[in-house]
């Protein structure tokens, strides 16, 4: 079995499906995720705040750790998970370097500065350090299965695309970006427009094909085809510890994505 760390007590990394969050049936958050696969052993936490810490080691039943060298003095640790806040990952990604884990596992963007996700997908290379980021949609099989009838030609010719978000480029639209680069190899004929308002979730994307009108919806309502998403996401990991099976969104992935939204933000604010 691998040995996770999980950095980051938060909802995402912990507490969005455990009992009484209403999506005790859902695998949605690191820690679950890791806790039911075979393949892992869930060792513990470490996080800033020390309450959330404490809470997540008896939620999941794991120890906890004051800082990463604490969590590599008692175990051999094979799998690290980064699920803080966006700009935090950076610094995070360069410090677990150091203890040359098995695999990283990030929650994206990978950076909010280009210069510094250049940087850090560089130095993983180099180390030869796999670093999986979660773009979520890359994980969902209905969508695999989309984009597989969209390179077999399915649907026809793409014509015109556009999509609609709020709640931020880096944070949001970047899940944009990177699923029109997954599923159609570029942003030729796309177009996305920031809605600016916080009082209600938006996720839209509209794909034009000569024989299909595709879209997907997201909003406030989770659709239930991410309702197991932490899962697929784990099960990449460990099919590639085990078996070489390609990750489904490397870094040089998520550089690409973060790279394109940062054009399109620059160019949508007058930069």
């Amino acid at each position: 079995m691998y040995r996770v760390l999980i950095i980051g007590a938060g909802k995402q990394g912990v507490f969005c499906d455990i009992p009484g969050s209403g999506n005790e049936y859902k695998i949605i958050s690191h820690a679950k995720a890791f806790k039911v696969h075979s393949g892992f052993e869930l060792i513990g936490f470490c996080d800033v705040n020390k309450d959330v810490m404490l809470d997540a080691a008896i939620e999941w039943e794991t120890d906890w750790f004051h800082n990463l060298g604490e969590a590599w003095d008692a175990y051999d640790v094979d799998v690290v998970s980064i699920c803080t806040p966006d700009e935090t990952h950076f610094d995070l990604l360069d410090t677990v370097l150091k203890y040359n884990p098995k695999l990283v596992l990030c929650e994206k963007p990978i950076a909010t500065d280009l210069v510094q996700a250049t940087e850090i997908v560089a130095k993983y290379k180099i180390k030869e350090v796999p670093l999986l980021i979660d773009y979520t949609r890359r994980f969902i099989p209905r969508l695999q299965s989309f984009k597989r009838r969209v390179e077999m030609g399915e649907f026809g010719k793409y014509l015109y695309g556009f999509g609609t978000f709020n709640r931020g480029w880096l944070h949001t639209a970047t899940h944009m970006v990177d699923f029109i680069l997954w599923t159609l190899g570029d942003l030729d004929n796309f177009y996305i427009r920031e809605i600016k308002t916080t009082s209600y979730r938006a996720f839209q994307i509209h794909l034009f094909f000569e024989k299909l009108w595709w879209k997907m919806i997201d909003g406030e309502a989770v659709n239930p085809m991410y309702d197991f998403h932490m899962l697929h996401v784990v099960d990449n990991i460990y099919n590639h510890l085990e078996k070489g099976v390609s990750l489904l969104c490397t870094g040089e992935d998520a550089l690409r994505a973060l790279a394109l939204t940062i054009d399109l933000m620059e160019e949508a604010n007058g930069g």
